[in-house]
């Protein structure tokens, strides 16, 4: 089993033999014995990357991007573009201006954009967005103010943040669904 980024980055190699994870050498040699299985003789062992904050902050950043190219909107904006609020939804939020309050709580403490994501359309007419980016600035405080403020709002709402402690990421990754 071989598991790579989106960027090519090769993160895990492993072999297996009934379920149980054995090294490259000992499955080569077994694998002789049962032309079936793949045969990855004359294959190079692809260069794994070694574990480390910078690969963490790496996946996170490609999980990031990946989550851009979906639909999205800047939330301010987006909550408040409807004629009618109530065709807005942002889950986890009974209105959409309870859904913009806690925005431009994130905006004030010091989030440099909100997106919502992704956006999708519902019966009559209404939209929906079931997570939330929020692009982090680079100082300190604030970062940890808005961490503070989407851990207490993922305690309390049963919601998800990505990552959980602070390496230098750019943006936070909030699950409301």
């Amino acid at each position: 089993m071989r598991i790579w980024l989106r960027d090519g980055t090769l993160v895990q190699e492993t072999y297996f033999i009934s379920n149980v994870d054995v090294g490259r050498t000992a499955y080569l040699k077994a694998a002789r014995k049962f032309p079936d299985w793949p045969q990855h003789e004359g294959q190079p062992a692809g260069k794994v990357v070694r574990k480390s904050v910078a690969l963490e902050r790496r996946q996170h950043e490609l999980f990031i991007e990946s989550l851009l190219e979906e639909s999205h909107a800047e939330a301010r904006q987006w909550l408040n573009e409807a004629e009618q609020p109530a065709l807005r939804l942002l889950a986890k939020f009974r209105t959409g201006k309870a859904a913009l309050r806690f925005v431009e709580t994130l905006y004030t403490v010091g989030a440099e954009t909100v997106f919502v994501l992704p956006i999708y359309a519902g019966k009559r007419g209404t939209l929906f967005a079931d997570w939330m980016l929020i692009k982090l600035p680079k100082a300190p405080s604030k970062r940890r103010a808005l961490r503070k403020i989407c851990q207490d709002f993922c305690h309390k709402r049963d919601a998800g943040m990505l990552p959980d402690k602070d390496f230098g990421e750019s943006h936070l990754f909030i699950r409301l669904a």
